[in-house]
């Protein structure tokens, strides 16, 4: 199932609330459909899973034909980031062999993790709108796990149990600020606004056989700079969610993978690939689809 969470003109307002993709061009309103079903999806998700089996029931429904009426084209409403409000966003970094190489980073012992937030975050097709204090601003092709469960201490083997699905992620990164502790370094580099891009949907977890074996692709005006197995992650999916885990994680919660190498700072071409005004950036894993969004100015 493709959940997602939609912009809904309706008169001279708009809406917000949360939907599944039917086929490849159509979308149901599941909120409108069905009144056991908020339009908040981490209010959804908390709903476990009674509430994604009801959301599978009414998309079944709608592809023989029901709910017609709360039935639109994909192309006549907006697509927002599908957990358009987390309460926690946690960034995984340095969590690829070949990524760790070209940084000239040490392993690290335990994986590196650092908050997000929501404020910074966009859809697919919305603008990356340029910041004005940095002269390189790059893409780092990620998926996102979002959690489905209130857990805590979660062993491994329970780990993809409490994962609901994946999303895309594109950690746009000002790379002359990472590099410049006194203008904000680690944090501020990765939380300008419009920089943490998700989207388009989430792919409920049943539909993926064994996501360590998704690829991230990653590409900047057409351009492949990123092409990786989560199979190459230093720390595993059930690593994250088990170290994470000594926290509690809620439903809604967005975890991600990292990213591998290629990022365009790091390439002996790079000046050639980093994001400019005018430029479209794409990340793209199989059924997650591709997460697409242009670099407008400032």
């Amino acid at each position: 199932m493709k959940l997602i969470t939609m912009e809904i003109a309706d008169g001279g307002s708009a809406r917000e609330t949360i939907g599944a993709v039917l086929g490849e061009d159509r979308t149901l309103d599941l909120a409108a459909a069905s009144a056991d079903i908020p339009p908040d999806m981490v209010l959804f998700l908390e709903s476990g899973r009674a509430g994604l089996d009801r959301a599978r029931k009414l998309t079944e429904e709608a592809e023989n034909g029901g709910h017609a009426s709360h039935v639109r084209p994909l192309s006549s409403i907006r697509l927002r980031p599908p957990v358009p409000r987390p309460r926690k966003f946690i960034h995984a970094g340095r969590n690829f062999h070949k990524h760790l190489d070209e940084t000239g980073s040490a392993m690290p012992a335990q994986i590196p993790l650092a908050p997000r937030f929501p404020s910074t975050m966009i859809g697919p097709d919305e603008p990356i709108v340029y910041p004005e204090i940095t002269t390189q601003l790059d893409s780092e092709a990620e998926i996102a796990m979002i959690i489905g469960e209130r857990c805590k201490n979660v062993p491994r083997e329970r780990a993809f149990d409490v994962i609901m699905g994946y999303t895309l992620y594109n950690d746009v990164t000002a790379r002359d600020i990472q590099n410049d502790d006194k203008r904000g370094g680690l944090f501020l580099c990765k939380s300008l606004d419009t920089t943490n891009v998700l989207g388009p949907w989430i792919i409920t977890s049943d539909e993926i056989d064994d996501p360590q074996e998704m690829e991230i692709i990653g590409r900047v005006d057409g351009f492949e700079l990123q092409r990786q197995s989560l199979g190459n992650m230093i720390f595993d999916i059930p690593h994250i969610i088990s170290h994470l885990s000594q926290m509690t994680l809620e439903p809604g919660d967005l975890v991600s993978t990292g990213t591998p190498e290629g990022c365009a700072i790091f390439r002996p071409d790079g000046e050639a690939h980093l994001l400019k005004v005018g430029s479209v950036v794409e990340i793209e894993s199989g059924p997650l689809g591709i997460l697409r969004n242009p670099v407008v100015a400032g």
